[in-house]
Order: structure tokens, then C-alpha cells, then sequence
């Protein structure tokens, strides 16, 4: 047996207003249409549930039972509603973001503020992570079969990372290019210099990302193809790491151009045009193929695009989403 929720919100209408003709009124529909529902429901459910006398109706005890849950469902019902809404306007959800280390540390931060900023009701959740590993993670993900697993706080929305994705399991496209550039301490003499080339950085003592790839770091591959034999005087595992080594005097380096803004503007470090092709990379928006794309998603992607054309707005401007 199951319960038909149409019948039932008539029914409900109906013992509230303890009468068929004042439910049909609340309800719009005719007083034959509601007493028609109402026989249905004791049909199915094989009891009688209310009686009818000229003063309008009076509940039987099956009646006052199912009345009690009727309410109840309606009350979920409402809320039920109420939370897609809520979801709709984003006044709550969940955002997972995960990032690769120098998007995480370089870009991702002003964008996470003014969205918390503009939808407090949003829970926030990040990761910072190499692509690969995200990359696993995600494929684990989409593997699993149980609605458990898929809702679990693991689960990650979208990811930010200077890696293709691999296989055919995700989609992603380019949201920005990531400029290189050398730099040098902030006196030293090649930060005179109009520009320098491949060669006079390895020179100046270069010092490179240590990388887990047999072919080396982004760098090292772009100088390699440019000819140059890399002898780095230094590998360090971060971004940070090689910049404090570089303002503190041990060599030089090519580092992304989001990653010394501060620096640049506290005169620790300089940068200096290279001579020779632009050294570029693509950044990716990666999510699981085949998913849909939450408003709380698109009102990120929003401010991310903004973010990466230099016109996200300061925090005291209204912020706007087109969602």
C-alpha cells in the first residue's frame, strides 16, 4: 500500500477546516473533487477516516492518526522547499574546492574571501594538493557506486590545477594563463638589464623547483627545450622557498607571475623581461564528467573568471554573481 500525497494533502485540508465545502475552497477545486479524494485515500488505505453530518465532518480515530502525519509531511514538504530555495539563492550549500599549491597560495584566497563575503551561508571546504593526487581523488570518487560515498564531505566540486587532466573522466577547460617570469634580489645586476636570456640566468647560479617528474620542473623543461643545459645550483620543493632563497642572495629564478605581486610591490625582489618566447602555461577548471555544475559552483566560477582578468572587484564594491 502506498500512500498517494495528493490525496492526502486533500485530506489534510479537510480535517483542518473540519468541513468538505471550506477545504474545497482553501484547495480551488470542487467540493465533489475533494470528497471523491478523501474516498480514495479510505479505499486504499481500507478504514474509514472521517464522518460526515450536516455540521461538517468529525475525525475517526484512524482519521485523527493519519491526520497527525499528514501535518507532519506537509511540514517537511514546506521545508523540503524552503531548502531548495535556500540552495537556489545560495543562502546555504557547501562549496569543496581543491587546488594545486601555487594556485591555492597565489590566486585562490582573494576569491575565497569575497565569496564568503557574499554568501556567508555557503560552507566553504579547501584542499591543497598536487594535480596528480586530486586527479586520483576524483577518479575515486566518481568510481564509487553508493549515494553515501558521493555525499560524503570528500567529495570534491571543482578543482583549480596547471595540469591536464587525464583520461576521459573529467571535463575542464583553460581559465587562465599563467605568466613566468625570472627574477632576481631586488639590487641585483640584472635587475638593470632591459631583459635576460635563458642562458645569463644560468649563469647568475638558477635556482629550480624540485620536481617528482623524470623530465624536471615546468622550468627546466622550457629552458631544456630552449637549449640550455640546466645545472640548477639549487632544487627547493616550493614556491616560497625559492623566493626567499633568491631575496636572500643565493641565485636567481623564473617563478609564476602571481606568486611575487607582494614582494614586487616590498621591493624584496625584481623581475626582469625575458628574452625569448613567453614562458606560459594554461591553468584548468577541472570538475567529474557528466555533473552538473551547482549554483554554489557557478557563482565561484564567476568570481574566478574576474580573478584571473585583474577585475574582481575590491571588498567594499557590491559583488553581483550572474547566476
Amino acid at each position: 500500500m502506498a500512500l498517494n500525497p495528493h490525496h492526502l494533502a486533500v485530506f489534510d485540508a479537510v480535517a483542518r477546516c473540519e468541513n468538505v465545502t471550506a477545504a474545497a475552497g482553501v484547495l480551488m477545486i470542487s467540493q465533489p473533487a475533494v470528497s471523491k479524494q478523501v474516498k480514495l485515500l479510505e479505499r486504499s488505505l481500507g478504514v474509514r477516516l472521517m464522518e460526515r453530518s450536516r455540521r461538517g465532518v468529525t475525525l475517526t480515530d484512524a482519521g485523527r492518526v493519519l491526520a497527525a502525519y499528514a501535518r507532519k509531511i506537509a511540514a517537511l514538504s514546506e521545508e523540503a522547499e524552503s531548502a531548495v530555495a535556500d540552495l537556489q539563492s545560495l543562502r546555504r550549500g557547501s562549496l569543496a574546492v581543491a587546488a594545486s599549491p601555487t594556485i591555492a597560495a597565489y590566486l585562490l584566497p582573494a576569491v575565497l574571501v569575497r565569496y564568503r563575503l557574499k554568501y556567508p551561508g555557503i560552507r566553504l571546504k579547501v584542499e591543497i594538493e598536487q594535480a596528480a593526487t586530486l586527479y586520483r581523488r576524483m577518479e575515486a570518487e566518481d568510481s564509487s557506486s553508493t549515494v553515501a560515498s558521493i555525499a560524503t564531505s570528500s567529495t570534491i566540486d571543482i578543482a583549480l590545477t596547471e595540469v591536464e587532466p587525464p583520461g576521459e573522466r573529467f571535463d575542464f577547460s583553460v581559465f587562465m594563463r599563467d605568466d613566468f617570469v625570472p627574477i632576481v634580489p631586488f639590487r641585483h645586476a640584472l635587475a638593470k638589464r632591459r631583459s635576460v636570456s635563458a642562458a645569463q640566468l644560468v649563469e647568475a647560479g638558477l635556482i629550480l623547483r624540485d620536481s617528482e617528474s623524470p623530465t624536471g620542473s615546468f622550468v627546466e623543461q622550457i629552458l631544456t627545450a630552449a637549449g640550455e643545459t640546466v645545472r640548477p645550483i639549487l632544487r627547493l620543493n616550493s614556491t616560497e622557498a625559492i623566493k626567499e632563497a633568491v631575496a636572500a642572495g643565493l641565485g636567481v629564478a623564473i617563478v609564476s607571475s602571481l606568486a611575487v605581486r607582494s614582494d614586487l610591490a616590498l621591493k624584496r625582489l625584481a623581475t626582469v623581461p625575458f628574452k625569448g618566447p613567453p614562458i606560459r602555461r594554461p591553468l584548468y577548471r577541472v570538475t567529474r564528467r557528466g555533473r552538473s555544475e551547482s549554483r554554489a559552483v557557478i557563482a565561484f566560477l564567476y568570481m574566478l573568471k574576474h580573478a584571473s582578468r585583474g577585475t574582481l572587484p575590491s571588498l567594499d564594491r557590491k559583488i553581483t554573481p550572474a547566476v
